[in-house]
């Protein structure tokens, strides 16, 4: 079946800024959605229109697409965006002109299109809309001239990714940019979880060292009190003093048994 794609770059780009993704500059994979999402992504006619605001700036993105057999049309941006509009449009018209219908390809949201998406479906053309949720006319949604609607959020996360920059110099999809960062949130909890492991230990032991220390007090006390009942007056003394310190470690013990409670 004979395809034809069709990229409005500058719909898709700033349908995709709105969708506010965490990277520095973010870029779509038009390559690696003709390979996922085409039939044959070598041979299928691929043609992508879009802007600049100055001669020469995106040239090696240009260039790239340029070697995966994209037909690229640029212009600077002038007028804003009716040039590629309308460069669009007769692009369409002479890719479907005089050709055995198959499936026609769309990637915008612009209700600008309208007139070609019109006369494919005409042709006998199956024709598809790719844009996002966001930035697509609402002519679109239900409309007899399309017979798909395909929403990129839905494939965002293997087809965004983020210019490599000198703090991340690493080709990063959104996809995988999420695992990292769940990943990174997940051994942070992980460190919280021991640190309060820790914390409930060290409070434990002090529960039990308070313990110790009313029971140990109690003990002495006693001792005290009976060798006083029972001891020489020279050794009373002595047992009394064992009195005080066993009372002052049942103190202390008590003290502590309720700091820890709190």
């Amino acid at each position: 079946m004979k395809e034809i794609l069709i990229i409005d770059n500058s719909n898709v780009y700033v349908g995709m800024r709105k969708q506010e993704y965490p990277f520095h500059k973010e870029r779509f994979d038009y390559p690696k959605f003709a390979i996922q999402h085409l039939q044959d992504g070598n041979s299928t006619e691929k043609i992508i229109v879009g802007s600049r605001k100055f001669e020469g700036e995106g040239d090696g993105f240009w260039s790239m697409l340029r070697s995966k057999g994209f037909n690229t049309k640029i212009f600077e941006r002038t007028y804003g965006e009716k040039e590629v509009d309308t460069e669009i449009i007769a692009l369409g018209l002479d890719a479907i002109r005089d050709k055995e219908p198959g499936r026609f390809i769309l990637m915008s949201g612009d209700k600008d299109m309208r007139p070609l998406i019109g006369r494919a479906h005409d042709a006998g053309w199956k024709t598809e809309i790719w844009t996002w949720r966001s930035h697509i006319s609402s002519e679109y949604a239900y409309s007899e001239i399309i017979d798909k609607v395909n929403y990129l959020d839905d494939y965002a996360d293997e087809l965004v990714f983020h210019e490599p920059t000198e703090e991340n110099p690493f080709k990063e999809y959104l996809g995988d940019y999420k695992k990292r960062m769940s990943s990174k949130k997940n051994y942070g909890n992980s460190d919280s979880q021991k640190s309060q492991h820790t914390d409930e230990k060290t409070s434990d032991d002090s529960m039990a060292g308070a313990v110790g220390g009313i029971a140990a007090g109690i003990g002495v006390a006693a001792v005290g009190v009976a060798a006083v009942a029972l001891a020489p007056v020279e050794v009373s003394l002595i047992a009394s003093a064992a009195v005080l310190g066993g009372a002052g470690a049942l103190i202390g013990g008590v003290a502590g048994f309720f700091s820890n409670k709190k």
